[in-house]
């Protein structure tokens, strides 16, 4: 278990009365070109560091262009390598060049800045000629973050959030072969990072959402209509992304959900997704350590203690008790 040497102040949110989703993956798409980021050499051959919050979004201190540190967030739903928030741009006097297509899953659209970074500092790990989207990502009521860390930026080394520690650990290795229990497949959705949930007797591919702080499973409609539910669906307020707004319902599950060796009963879920496939998000995440092995295509799910209580998915556990949000 990945041990952090000094404490830090967690952040908290007061939920408002308007229920906002949160979801801040992107999607590269359009032919948008990936250029994967240099890292140079380190003394260390892992980085670990204090998990922070936005929210319940894990986030960390980095250095930009050698200033800093900087809270970046960071999120596993978002397919490249960061997000640079249009004040840091203005503070760094960085330049914008060109622009990428974004899109929250649709067919909408939209443009976003592109700037680079010289150098992108996270614990021992230094990445160079980063490319990352700039927009305003403080628009929602939650602490101020500076950037976001996307996924792809770590694919060379094993990524570890470890919630229950407050810990995140970027290190050289591999996870141990998949055993269906803790080790499981990692899976693609939409260029995203998923695992395979249980519905049932149904087999779902859920994308790994660390950019989501609001819901447990965030799951579309055309998945809801082949799920049995145990309750009637309620509204919980509105979504906003960054080309849509939409009315989100929640309900109970009649069936239990299951991710390798865990299984949980009847948990809630939240509907529709602007997306076409579904999410796992912080409130479901936050019990475990996950461990990322791009290379290999493992992930691996450890809830220390093997806790019991977690298992029974209810209501309080794994209820969406609302953030506001924006996903780009």
């Amino acid at each position: 278990m990945t041990v952090c040497r000094r404490n830090y102040f967690v952040c908290s949110v007061e939920l408002t009365i308007v229920v906002w989703l949160l979801i801040v993956s992107t999607f590269s798409i359009l032919g948008v070109t990936h250029n994967t980021p240099h890292l140079k050499p380190s003394a260390s051959a892992a980085a670990d560091l204090p998990m922070l919050f936005r929210g319940s979004q894990p986030a960390v201190e980095v250095m930009v262009n050698g200033q800093g540190p900087f809270l970046f967030a960071i999120d596993t739903g978002a397919t490249d390598e960061a997000r640079v928030d249009s004040s840091l741009v203005a503070r760094l006097e960085l330049r914008v060049s060109g622009t990428s297509t974004h899109s929250d899953g649709s067919n909408k659209k939209t443009k976003l800045g592109i700037v680079r970074l010289d150098s992108l500092s996270v614990g021992g790990l230094e990445f160079r000629n980063v490319k990352a989207a700039t927009r305003d990502y403080n628009r929602l009521n939650l602490p101020h973050i500076d950037g976001i860390l996307a996924f792809d930026l770590f694919h060379g080394h094993l990524l570890t959030l470890d919630y229950p520690a407050k810990c995140v650990r970027f290190w050289r290795g591999e996870l141990p072969a998949v055993d269906g229990g803790e080790v499981l497949p990692l899976k693609r959705v939409h260029s995203h990072p998923a695992v395979e949930l249980t519905i049932g007797s149904r087999k779902v591919a859920a994308e790994i959402d660390s950019g989501n702080v609001a819901h447990s499973f965030l799951f579309p409609a055309s998945l809801v209509e082949r799920l049995s539910l145990a309750t009637e669906p309620t509204s919980i307020g509105k979504a906003k992304t960054i080309t849509n707004e939409l009315e989100i319902m929640e309900a109970q599950l009649r069936d239990n959900v299951r991710l390798g060796k865990y299984e949980f009963t009847q948990p809630l879920i939240s509907f529709p997704a602007p997306f076409p496939f579904a999410n796992i998000g912080n409130k479901f995440l936050n019990q475990f350590a996950i461990t990322f092995d791009q290379k290999n295509n493992r992930v691996r799910f450890v809830r220390p203690g093997n806790d019991k209580r977690n298992s029974t998915g209810t209501q309080q556990q794994f209820g969406n008790q609302g953030a506001e949000s924006v996903r780009d």
